[in-house]
Order: C-alpha cells, then structure tokens, then sequence
C-alpha cells in the first residue's frame, strides 16, 4: 500500500508542478507602428510560438469580428510575416519584420515600426 502512496505522491507533485506552465499565457511577440495621427499595434499572443494574433489601430471598431491570420516566424532568424488569411471587410494589412524593425502596410499606408522579440 505504502509504494502506492508513494507513486501517487509522486505523480501529484508532477501535476501540481507542470499546472502553472500548462495555463500560462503571455505576449510572444510586440510590433508597434505610429504616425502622429495614427497607431498600430500588434501582439503575439499564447504559450508558444507562434501564438495568434491580436491587433489593434486607431479608428478600429470595438465590435470588429475576430480573424485569422497567416503566421510565418522564425524566432531563431528574427523573421515574421503577418496577414489576414482573407477579405473581411476590416482594412487590409500585411507585417513584414526583420530583427527589431518592420515595415507595415496598412490600408494604403507603408509605416516603419520596432519589435519586440522577448517573451513575456
């Protein structure tokens, strides 16, 4: 009875102690570009790479509809290419990064903005 326990004991300390990372969530990636009248800012967001995407601008809706997004990152190079996987009516934007800078075309716009690699 006694190496029952011990091998339930065992297997709940190993329970207790891998919980906290099996719920952990964080920021993976941060891009922000800004004019004087205009801010967007993307977010990776999840437990690992790549994680999904959660972008926000100026003058985006509050109700806007969730999206889905073509992710390509290669944290180990400092590469990333974010877009909408299609139409949805919301404005059309495409992220292409490169070690800590990146072009973003947004609605017509072209802004250069900074990125953030670390994991939070």
């Amino acid at each position: 009875m006694s190496g029952i326990r011990s091998a339930l004991a065992v297997g709940l300390a190993a329970l207790l102690l891998s919980t906290p990372s099996v719920f952990a969530s964080g920021d993976l990636f941060r891009f922000s570009a800004s004019t004087d009248a205009f801010v967007f800012d993307l977010i990776l967001v999840g437990r690992e790479d790549p994680g999904y995407v959660q972008a926000r601008w100026t003058g985006k809706p509050t109700d806007a509809p969730a999206r889905r997004h073509h992710i390509d990152m290669d944290r180990a190079r400092r590469q990333l290419i974010v877009y909408p996987v299609r139409a949805d009516g919301q404005p059309a934007f495409e992220l292409r990064v490169s070690g800590t800078t990146g072009e973003l075309w947004f609605d017509g716009r072209r802004l250069r903005g900074t990125a953030d690699w670390t994991v939070w």
